[in-house]
């Protein structure tokens, strides 16, 4: 008798819209998402020790592919899923990974139970009170071998906030970043990056495609080094909202418009 078994259920082509087409209405976005499957994990889990199930059924494996999405409201329950995920037949595998309103302890906490080497999309937003000290420490301790997206809260490289003690900060992040070869998308808005564009992209050795820049404070100097780098070229999708751009580097911008 020949039998087939479900190994992937992949979800990451769901969207959230505002008006849903199936007949109840009702919408269940990212968020909602997480916490449904979550909860689903680990009740399953409940429920198997709980029952006299047969030893076999703990050797079942489904991989449930999702763009995860973990705020403090959700999080003791993703962390609770996750701990239990050697053990649950239904395994969560974070694609993309969405942090808001979490402190960073339980950012890097539930980072680490998430399986990083499988996540391609990390966004950390808003509420998170990540910067740059703690950045280094995240991307020297914890490894992204598939990342190619990454997006930091506003002000995470102000470079306002670093004292005399931090002047090779940026640099080393910017080595960190140039060892996550498949980055092409990073998004660094409402960050004051004056004159310190270079030493956070140069390393970098894949170029960029899609760079956020939204309101940096940047300068001509750093305005000069983007429109000559290895990024110039490759840039497909850049944000510069917030920048007086004529009026403080129309020369180097419109060589950068010539290059992309």
């Amino acid at each position: 008798t020949y039998t087939k078994s479900l190994h992937v259920v992949d979800l990451t082509a769901l969207r959230d819209i505002e008006h849903q087409a199936c007949p109840c209405q009702s919408t269940l976005g990212r968020w909602a998402r997480t916490q449904l499957l979550t909860q689903m994990c680990y009740e399953t889990m409940v429920a198997m020790q709980a029952s006299d199930v047969s030893h076999s059924a703990f050797d079942t494996s489904i991989n449930i592919r999702l763009n995860g999405f973990v705020t403090g409201r959700n999080y003791e329950l993703v962390a609770q899923a996750l701990l239990l995920l050697r053990y649950c037949p239904l395994k969560l595998r974070f694609v993309s990974f969405r942090a808001d309103s979490l402190a960073l302890k339980q950012l890097f906490y539930v980072l680490r139970l998430a399986e990083p080497e499988s996540i391609s999309k990390l966004e950390v937003v808003h509420n998170v009170p990540l910067e740059a000290t703690h950045l280094e420490v995240l991307l020297s301790r914890v490894e992204f071998p598939k990342l190619q997206s990454l997006a930091l809260p506003a002000g995470a490289l102000d470079v306002r906030r670093l004292g005399s003690d931090d002047d090779d900060l940026l640099a080393t992040i910017g080595n960190l970043l140039g060892q996550l070869s498949s980055l092409t998308e990073l998004s660094i808005s409402f960050s004051t990056l004056t004159g310190h564009l270079r030493r956070l992209l140069n390393p970098l050795n894949t170029p960029l495609q899609c760079l956020e820049l939204a309101n940096c404070c940047l300068n001509r100097v750093d305005m000069t080094y983007l429109s000559n780098s290895l990024h110039s070229e490759s840039l497909v999708r850049l944000d510069m909202s917030g920048h007086d751009i004529f009026s403080s580097f129309s020369t180097a911008f419109h060589k950068l418009l010539g290059r992309c």
